[in-house]
């Protein structure tokens, strides 16, 4: 599988876990860590990461912002930040950019 073909399949993983309306009528964590997609979409690992950044770069959500710290472990945003979606997304950008995933 290229990267073209796991881009667009985590993009559609993506927009059916945004499109089911338990997810887009809220923002819980809970509800979007338990839906299949979710989970299909964590299972690829670290090999997904420079995709689920570039799918940030073009359109930040919560699901990839979830997913990247599911599966890095890491939260590199400050506190003064929290529930801001395009402050969140530029620390993980940055965060990319640091770590060698966005040239």
């Amino acid at each position: 599988m290229n990267d073209l073909n796991l881009a667009e399949i985590i993009d559609t993983y993506i927009a059916n876990i945004l499109a089911t309306p338990e997810v887009a009528l809220s923002s819980s964590l809970s509800k979007i860590e338990s839906h299949s997609d979710f989970n299909r979409l964590i299972s690829f690992g670290s090999a997904i990461v420079p995709l689920l950044l570039r799918h940030l770069q073009k359109e930040p959500d919560w699901v990839c912002l979830i997913a990247l710290r599911k599966i890095t472990g890491q939260w590199p945003c400050q506190k003064h930040d929290a529930g801001i979606l395009l402050d969140i997304s530029n620390a993980w950008l940055a965060w990319g950019r640091d770590n060698g995933y966005i040239k």
